[in-house]
């Protein structure tokens, strides 16, 4: 049976240290389960982070986007959009939530996440915004959460 691992996280963290602690805990998942999965929402920082530590452990991945590529990185620089074409490249399915742009369509996209994981791997300072809904819902849901951070 798959165990599926979801992430989540703020924008800006992006650094080695951060992928290593993810690193490290995917690891020690694999160490206990046979077969993993981990599930990313492509967003700059931890989400990037994650799916590049699923890559150097050998976890197949997928990426939830809440809206089309196109939409999703309008406002990215040309090197953020270039690491998530790379990462989606490196994807087995890539998911798209909603077609259009809405600000509850990234609620929409880590609900999905929090719906289809086993566990969630945070990494959060205990500050307001996505991440802290994303790990609100998760608890609401039954789902353990793991604060890497």
């Amino acid at each position: 049976m798959m165990y599926k691992v979801a992430f989540t996280g703020h924008r800006d963290v992006d650094s080695v240290a951060v992928g290593y602690l993810l690193e490290k805990y995917l690891s020690e998942i694999c160490s206990r389960h046979r077969s993993v999965l981990g599930i990313t929402g492509g967003a700059v920082g931890v989400d990037m982070l994650a799916a590049e530590a699923c890559a150097d452990c050998g976890v197949p991945y997928v990426v939830i986007l809440p809206f089309p590529f196109r939409i999703f990185t309008a406002k990215w620089s040309s090197s953020a959009r270039a690491r998530l074409r790379r990462i989606i490249s490196g994807a087995v399915r890539t998911f798209v939530v909603q077609r259009s742009f809405s600000m509850a369509g990234y609620m929409r996209r880590n609900m999905v996440m929090v719906n289809h994981c086993d566990v969630l791997l945070a990494v959060w300072r205990g500050t307001p915004g996505g991440t802290a809904n994303t790990v609100r819902y998760a608890r609401q849901v039954g789902k353990p959460v793991v604060n890497v951070f």
